[in-house]
């Protein structure tokens, strides 16, 4: 029923009876959240705690929202991930961040919403470790250095035994122009 007398509208309800005042001001609620929906590694999302075979050189996608639904096309967003980046980005509507080619390690990615009347929400975070390739881990460094010191046993050995047939040959060179000497030395006693 609207009310005559005031700008106002009169509803009755199961609960009761309702007035609605035209004149009231609209007093926003001033808590804006936002949540990081889904991240994925070379397109496969994955969840919390779980383990990737390997995500580097991958795309790592994170997709976040806001469930502020009062002007939803003026929410921005702005985020960072701290060890790769020192300041947060530009405040943008794009709801979504790629990264490829990380570092290993210890990774946390914040993103942050702002709604049309500036609020601007808690910082959502997704913690996760980067792992190296196999290549780059402490046991194939151990068998890199272990392949290297192998390798210069055998250069040694190697060259170690060439010393030793060359040695060899020597003495045999040295033992026949010794005998050759002696025998000159017999002949030319011989004739004197």
């Amino acid at each position: 029923y609207p009310d005559p007398t005031e700008p106002a509208v009169w509803l009755a309800g199961a609960s009761g009876l309702i007035r609605i005042e035209s004149r009231t001001s609209f007093k926003h609620h001033s808590h804006c959240n936002v949540y990081i929906r889904q991240v994925s590694v070379g397109g496969v999302m994955i969840k919390r705690g779980e383990r990737v075979k390997s995500a580097t050189g991958q795309r790592l996608r994170f997709t976040f929202a806001a469930p502020f639904y009062q002007g939803e096309e003026k929410t921005l967003y702005r985020c960072r991930l701290q060890g790769y980046e020192e300041q947060w980005t530009e405040w943008s509507r794009e709801t979504r961040k790629d990264y490829t080619n990380l570092e290993p390690g210890l990774n946390v990615f914040n993103v942050q919403a702002k709604n049309l009347y500036g609020d601007i929400s808690e910082t959502a975070s997704f913690s996760f470790t980067l792992l190296p390739p196999w290549y780059r881990t402490w046991w194939a460094y151990s068998f890199y250095i272990l392949c290297s010191l192998l390798l210069v046993w055998v250069v040694v050995r190697w060259r170690w035994a060439q010393l030793i047939r060359e040695k060899e040959r020597l003495e045999g060179i040295v033992t026949q122009r010794t005998a050759e000497i002696h025998s000159k030395n017999e002949q030319l006693r011989d004739m004197a």
